[in-house]
């Protein structure tokens, strides 16, 4: 007696039979990767491991502003109800206008700022020798920078 197969009867069991050949090789396929895999992951906790002791070193030595590092004079913003020199050089190069950020800040340290408390005198005063404007103009608290006649002097 001849068994003959309907296409019924694959349909019916062929899905089975794909899902078995697919477990099948998925299984063999990782059982092949399961030891690169645990590679990676050895390798990645490491360095993982590596980078966290290096933070942990880097968060204990706190990094010291430039201006302490390389002695800087304070630099001084005027606030409301204080005078100060507005003063820019004849090239507009070098610039106070009451800030230490931004353009015009290079004459801020050491600058003299008089809080305004009525009628009477006040002295207030810039300096361009100082550490901290010799390296916001050339980068090197050393290097001399001459400022080049006045445009604009102001008490403000």
């Amino acid at each position: 007696m001849k068994k003959t197969i309907s296409n019924k009867s694959i349909r019916k069991y062929l899905p089975a039979a794909l899902a078995v050949l697919c477990c099948t090789a998925f299984s063999a396929c990782t059982q092949t990767d399961t030891a690169q895999t645990n590679a990676i992951l050895e390798e990645t906790q490491e360095t993982t491991e590596a980078t966290q002791e290096e933070t942990q070193k880097t968060a204990e030595t706190p990094a010291i502003p430039i201006e302490a590092e390389l002695n800087l004079e304070n630099a001084y913003t005027a606030k409301d109800g204080q005078a100060y020199l507005a003063v820019a050089s004849s090239d507009w190069w070098v610039q106070y206008w009451g800030k230490t950020e931004g353009d015009g800040y290079a004459l801020a340290y050491d600058a003299g700022i008089a809080e305004i408390q009525g009628d009477g005198y006040y002295v207030v005063s810039l300096n361009a020798d100082t550490k901290g404007f010799r390296y916001a103009m050339t980068g090197d608290v050393n290097q001399d920078y001459p400022v080049k006649g006045l445009a604009l002097l102001s008490v403000t």
